[in-house]
């Protein structure tokens, strides 16, 4: 695995930069949703379908414990936090899930074998808190699986960021350091 420490100050920044730019204008059906979301009067509303946020990915350690959210920029690159996979090892990216109840989840998984940590990340002002990670192989895309998009270079017109969504794993409990989380929700 290569991190940010095996690479040079200005090669690694220069490599990032490469990569985001290529990614700019990489997939035509980025960011396409499929579905929308479950709302109702009960302790359900806010819960995705697996197929609303195609980008969004678990990232885990080789004993499946989701360590931070990641989302797909391209088949072989996922955008997330440097805090939660600094000197970590045996990353996996696993997509095409909403629900991390093991005996509900159809997904695939990719391993990381490079993580690019920004050169000024500080663990204590969380400034800079970004990583890039690439997999041994290509993400294969489909329904439940997707890059997500980045404005391009065309401007854009206020309506462009109206109606945003966040998503994320929702913990259900806790224990010392260790979250369990449960369901995708918006």
């Amino acid at each position: 695995m290569v991190s940010a420490a095996g690479l040079s100050g200005d090669g690694k920044m220069r490599g990032v930069l490469l990569v985001l730019l290529g990614l700019l204008y990489s997939s035509t059906s980025c960011g396409v949703q499929k579905a929308s979301v479950f709302y109702g009067p009960d302790p359900k509303e806010g819960l995705v379908s697996s197929m609303e946020f195609p980008w969004v990915v678990s990232l885990q350690d080789s004993q499946y414990t989701h360590l931070a959210f990641g989302c797909i920029l391209s088949e072989f690159w996922v955008l997330s936090i440097a805090s939660a996979i600094q000197n970590r090892k045996d990353i996996v990216v696993i997509v095409g899930i909403s629900n991390m109840d093991p005996s509900k989840i159809a997904h695939a998984e990719y391993p990381v074998n490079t993580i690019i940590i920004h050169e000024d990340f500080d663990n204590n002002s969380m400034s800079n808190n970004i990583a890039l990670l690439k997999t041994d192989t290509a993400m294969h895309f489909g329904n439940l699986v997707q890059s997500i998009c980045f404005l391009g270079r065309m401007p854009h017109t206020p309506p462009v960021l109206q109606n945003c969504w966040v998503s994320g794993w929702n913990p259900t409990s806790a224990t010392g350091n260790h979250m369990t989380m449960s369901v995708l929700r918006k």
